[in-house]
């Protein structure tokens, strides 16, 4: 993963971050296939990418806003010790087993919210 820090981006941004990551899995083909009891999996990369920033007005922080995206270009993987990926053939993709989740986006939107006693 390379990240990139930047405390002040602008008048009303600050501890702004541009993240992006790989994440690469071998071949696994030093298998035990007696009784078809484990089979090979193949290599896969997944490409990850982030960005965040803390909104501010003055000494005060209004929000945070994140952005991540996992998997970004939707690679169809099954991790080597997942055991959904012995599951019959999906009709619907042919493929065989449970493939792991494909691309994802999240927006993640932080307020903090100061509550005051009253006097």
């Amino acid at each position: 993963e390379i990240r990139a820090d930047i405390k002040k981006s602008g008048k009303f941004m600050s501890n702004t971050y541009l993240k992006a990551g790989i994440s690469y899995h071998l071949k696994q083909d030093k298998v035990y296939s007696e009784f078809d009891t484990e089979t090979e999996t193949p290599s896969y990369l997944l490409l990850n990418i982030g960005l965040g920033t803390e909104f501010v007005k003055g000494d005060r922080t209004l929000c945070y806003l994140f952005l991540s995206i996992n998997n970004l270009t939707d690679a169809a993987y099954q991790d080597h010790l997942n055991r959904l990926k012995y599951a019959p053939e999906n009709y619907a993709s042919g493929r065989r087993g449970v493939y792991n989740m494909g691309r994802n986006i999240s927006l993640k939107l932080l307020v903090p919210l100061e509550l005051k006693k009253p006097k």
